[in-house]
């Protein structure tokens, strides 16, 4: 599905951010701290200014569970607004994912506006979505970081609070990296 060394890059990207931050490869990375390196704001709904109390509402109670995270472009500046009310970990995966589509250059949805309502146009691009599905999940939890915390934590729980991700992700690249297997075979 991807195109090859794909996975190592976001591997080397990963590492390369943390770098970047001062940061060691294991240590864990906080989204916002990447997003101001990067020069994008990050906002939740209710920081947006003039949206009124009929559409915070809208997407913060009815219409929650049908978006995420959001990234504005206009011109060179960049803007992305989180759903406030998703979990710690899910906010930070959200975060991750959109500043991935930016790392990647890849092509924002484009907005229109069909009487007085805004319209996204029907475009996803899969393949788009799953590189940045698998580079936010790299730069939140890269193999060094994955190696780090098997050999420190006890309770994956906490290493998950402690990384800003949530279980299930945590488990998931301890998987698909290899490192449960190779800890699970060694002793």
């Amino acid at each position: 599905m991807f195109e090859r060394g794909f996975k190592t890059w976001c591997e080397k990207i990963a590492v390369d951010v943390r770098r970047e931050l001062k940061l060691k490869a294991h240590q864990q990375l906080d989204p916002r701290a990447l997003a101001k390196h990067l020069n994008i704001r990050v906002w939740h709904v209710e920081d947006v200014p003039d949206l009124s109390i009929e559409s915070k509402n809208l997407l913060l109670n009815a219409g929650s569970s049908d978006w995420s995270a959001v990234t504005l472009i206009e011109g060179h500046k960049k803007l992305i607004v989180l759903n406030s009310i998703h979990s710690a970990g899910r906010r930070s995966n959200d975060l991750a994912h959109e500043l991935a589509h930016i790392i990647l250059g890849h092509l924002p949805e484009e907005l229109s506006m069909k009487e007085g309502r805004i319209a996204l146009r029907p475009r996803v691009d899969m393949l788009q979505e799953k590189e940045a599905d698998w580079l936010a999940a790299s730069l939140l939890l890269p193999r060094p970081a994955l190696l780090y915390i098997r050999r420190v934590y006890s309770d994956l729980q906490l290493a998950a609070a402690e990384y800003y991700v949530s279980y299930r992700l945590l488990k998931y690249r301890m998987s698909v990296t290899g490192v449960r297997s190779q800890f699970s075979t060694s002793s």
